[in-house]
């Protein structure tokens, strides 16, 4: 039987486009954030967000995804970075064996959204599509334009 009281160990994989998703996760008892990645060659700004992130939450910024995902004892990865690498970042983190939770959209081409599914077949992990739809507040207002309450 699977312990409840598991902590799953997080890499945050850029938060580039959007810190909502890795703050989400944080926000869950059972998830601990525990490194943010980023690829070397990204420009100074993007290393700069990364690094006001990690220090926010008290954890190490690799400016290597590969070496961070290898010395960290992770089980998961959220990926944030612009649509355009969504893809490879989730790729590479199913390929270390870690389940991905990655924001929309899971690409910009389909070919890169069947090399995922590939990956997460192929590793065994689990893999979900973060998506705003079904946040309460979304939920909420959209109730309200309807009604005529606001809008």
């Amino acid at each position: 039987m699977a312990d409840l009281r598991k902590k799953f160990r997080v890499a945050v994989l850029s938060v580039l486009k959007h810190d909502y998703l890795p703050r989400a996760v944080a926000a869950h008892p059972r998830f601990e954030l525990v490194v943010v990645a980023d690829d070397a060659g990204q420009p100074d700004w993007v290393h700069e967000r990364n690094q006001l992130f990690a220090d926010e939450f008290g954890i190490p910024y690799v400016r290597d995804v590969v070496k961070a995902m290898a010395e960290h004892d992770l089980d998961l990865a959220t990926v944030s970075s612009e649509a355009e690498r969504h893809c490879d970042l989730a790729v590479r983190a199913a390929d270390a064996g870690l389940h991905v939770i990655a924001d929309k959209p899971m690409s910009t081409r389909l070919s890169e959204c069947d090399r995922l599914v590939e990956a997460v077949q192929r590793n065994n992990i689990k893999f979900l599509l973060w998506n705003r739809n079904y946040f309460p507040a979304v939920i909420q207002a959209k109730e309200a334009v309807r009604s005529g309450a606001i809008g």
